[in-house]
């Protein structure tokens, strides 16, 4: 039916998105955060750090305002929660989109098919980058991503090519500001208001860690950072 509203478009979407597709996975950026809960403030997420943790790990707990702006992020990034779905859900949200579509069927022809194709390959878009298996639901992930098609270029000095798990790939940095806006007018967020607790996870050398991370926090010039840098001491054996 929507096929009928707007001739082709679905056809032009996926023709789109299928020859564009080595640019979605190859220039995807993602940062990737899980949800903190006021319940985990003292102790961070079991599961958490036994899938990430490692010998040593620590967790920074940050000001969620900055995934939370009303017009995006800086250079157009999107935040958002991951879908957990295994299909059904996906399934749901198209099917509701289409009965829309066909009960505005009316007032949305007016904006014509190239505005509604616009529309359709962003939901796409979306989905296919905020889907994640259900098993993970625990996680309670957010996404901040930056992709070519939807967002504002990236300034060279915000880009650098990186060696990650003996990969050399290209990476992009989010600026942090402590204060006043950046170039496209986005809120500066640094350190010290980005950063509102540090957790020392499950390890052999807590003390260590804490007066290391204390010392860092201290050049950074972070207010009391005394009070946000939290020991766990959760008792887990630490796999070498």
């Amino acid at each position: 039916q929507t096929d009928q509203i707007f001739p082709g478009v679905f056809k032009q979407v996926w023709q789109a998105l299928y020859a564009n597709r080595w640019q979605s996975v190859e220039f995807t950026y993602l940062l990737c955060v899980s949800k903190h809960f006021k319940r985990e403030d003292d102790l961070g997420r079991l599961s958490m750090w036994r899938a990430y943790g490692g010998n040593a790990g620590v967790a920074l707990v940050l000001n969620n305002n900055v995934f939370h702006q009303e017009r995006g992020g800086i250079f157009g990034t999107v935040a958002t929660e991951a879908v957990y779905d295994n299909g059904n859900k996906l399934k749901e949200v198209f099917n509701t989109i289409a009965k829309n579509t066909t009960n505005n069927a009316v007032t949305l022809t007016h904006f014509g098919n190239e505005a509604f194709a616009q529309f359709a390959k962003a939901i796409f878009l979306y989905y296919a980058i905020a889907l994640k298996h259900p098993a993970f639901e625990e996680e309670q992930e957010m996404r901040v991503f930056w992709h070519p098609g939807v967002c504002k270029a990236i300034p060279p000095e915000y880009q650098s090519v990186e060696t990650i798990g003996g990969i050399p790939q290209k990476i992009i940095k989010i600026p942090l500001r402590e204060d006043g806006l950046h170039e496209d007018g986005f809120p500066g967020y640094g350190l010290d208001n980005l950063l509102t607790r540090v957790l020392v996870g499950p390890t052999a050398y807590p003390e260590a860690i804490k007066e290391s991370l204390l010392a860092e926090m201290q050049a950074k010039n972070i207010e009391k950072p005394q009070d946000r840098l939290i020991v766990t001491d959760i008792p887990l054996r630490i796999n070498r």
